[in-house]
């Protein structure tokens, strides 16, 4: 019988996009397993995490162990992969021990080899050196749009029919209540603000949505940025020099729920992404979606968003104003974006996680 273990540092780490489709994909395959009649053979699965605080979710079948001592990559590169040894490991972010010998491992996207720019000095060598090792010490691989399948193979220099991909999806916002307190304690109003989803990186470009948003200039309307971080990472645009611009902390999902619903428009500007999410969270949650045109962004988004390229202002600007303005073209991005989210699933997406587990069984 063959043993799995799972790479659970990410369950340490402050969730973002990758931890998101980490844990979304723990959660759906576990329900997979729940409705078995009998137990895979290659149960049970276990997923080894370093100490100290994070979330714990509440799995029926997957098992939650914590090893170790110390966290971080040093802890992925002797204590997991000790307490791995025995079986197959799978890392579900884009690092793990190089010298396990049965690995399935995942990648996000190549934005650290192809953007290097983007990250620090520091984080750019880590990962620059670990992920082309990894890959090629790996038996198989995954990632989460066809975009990044290729983008990955020709940087990591790896067969492209080595990657399995296995898309993110944005169900998990429909299984919490909506916290619509969220916009009193903004002081804003449902329909009269854009929002904008993205963290401090230079790669997310939340500069150009800033820069649309005050040209566009559009009396009542607010831009509310979510995990934007401090306002002098923006160059010119601070956050706080313009009373329209909202910049929350960290939300809960329930609150970014209620500013996605309530929300006139997304503007997502990012320059590279694997995926997008927050791209098909806003259309399960029936947003509209105004989007640059770059990497993986028009797969994720297919007909049901509004492209635009990623530095053009203006573009964004009257993209904008075509939501706001245009009679039924908020009710038609609507419509699409529905359906659009409809053929991302976690579900389907654990499935190839499965499929992967079963070849190694």
């Amino acid at each position: 019988m063959t043993q799995v273990f799972i790479n659970g540092r990410f369950l340490t780490q402050r969730p973002s996009g990758m931890q998101r489709w980490a844990e979304q994909m723990l959660v759906a395959l576990d329900a997979r397993l729940a409705a078995l009649e009998t137990p895979a053979s290659w149960e049970p699965v276990v997923v080894l995490r370093p100490p100290g605080p994070g979330r714990t979710p509440n799995f029926r079948r997957l098992q939650i162990r914590t090893v170790g001592r110390r966290g971080g990559h040093l802890w992925e590169q002797t204590t997991l992969a000790r307490e791995a040894r025995s079986g197959v490991l799978v890392n579900l972010l884009s690092s793990g021990p190089l010298t396990h010998p049965r690995m399935i491992s995942t990648f996000h996207d190549a934005a650290v080899l192809r953007h290097p720019n983007h990250f620090s000095q520091a984080y750019g060598l880590l990962h620059r050196t670990i992920r082309p090792l990894l890959a090629r010490r790996s038996r198989r691989l995954l990632t989460v749009s066809q975009f990044s399948a290729g983008e990955l193979a020709e940087t990591l220099k790896v067969d492209r029919t080595r990657f399995a991909v296995a898309p993110n999806a944005a169900e998990h916002m429909l299984t919490v209540e909506p916290d619509t307190g969220v916009l009193d304690r903004e002081g804003i109003e449902r329909g009269a603000y854009g929002l904008c989803v993205g963290n401090q990186t230079t790669n997310k470009n939340v500069a150009t949505a800033i820069s649309a948003f005050l040209a566009l200039d559009r009396p009542g309307l607010n831009l509310v940025i979510v995990g934007a971080g401090e306002a002098r990472l923006f160059g010119d645009h601070a956050l706080t020099e313009d009373t329209r611009i909202r910049s929350p902390s960290f939300l809960a999902d329930a609150e970014l729920r209620a500013l996605y619903e309530g929300a006139a428009f997304l503007c997502f500007p990012s320059r590279y992404e694997g995926f997008g999410i927050p791209v098909v969270e806003a259309m399960a949650l029936g947003c509209p979606v105004i989007a640059s045109d770059a990497a993986a962004i028009p797969e994720t988004a297919g007909d049901a968003a509004l492209l635009v390229a990623p530095d053009d202002v203006e573009g964004f600007r009257d993209a904008m104003a075509r939501v706001l303005d245009e009679p039924g073209l908020a009710d038609d991005l609507r419509r699409l974006g529905f359906a659009r989210a409809l053929t991302f699933s976690w579900d389907r997406s654990a499935r190839v996680l499965e499929e992967l587990l079963e070849a190694e069984a």
